[in-house]
């Protein structure tokens, strides 16, 4: 079964006044459109990990199917083999 790391990897929250000092940027639109492209980096980096987890549930789902399936064989060949132990030992 694959396994994967699922990461968030931007959580960035943004005060515009700190921002606007530290940075030297001269007007609040500079800052507004740096955090509205942050938030749309958020936006994608959740969109992906949505999309990944979507997949690893999927493939588990699959593998899961697939062992129920051997299971199911496994169990149907023990109760062929014990219902022939039963036809040799009434022989």
């Amino acid at each position: 079964m694959k396994t994967s790391a699922i990461q968030f990897t931007v959580d960035v929250d943004i005060d515009i006044d700190v921002v606007v000092v530290k940075s030297g940027f001269d007007d609040r639109a500079s800052v507004i459109l740096m955090q509205c492209i942050l938030r749309d980096a958020k936006i994608a980096a959740l969109v992906q990990n949505s999309a990944d987890t979507d997949k690893l549930l999927a493939d588990a789902r699959l593998e899961k199917l697939a062992y129920l399936k051997e299971l199911h064989n496994a169990n149907e060949r023990c109760a062929h083999l014990e219902a022939r132990y039963e036809h040799l030992n009434d022989v």
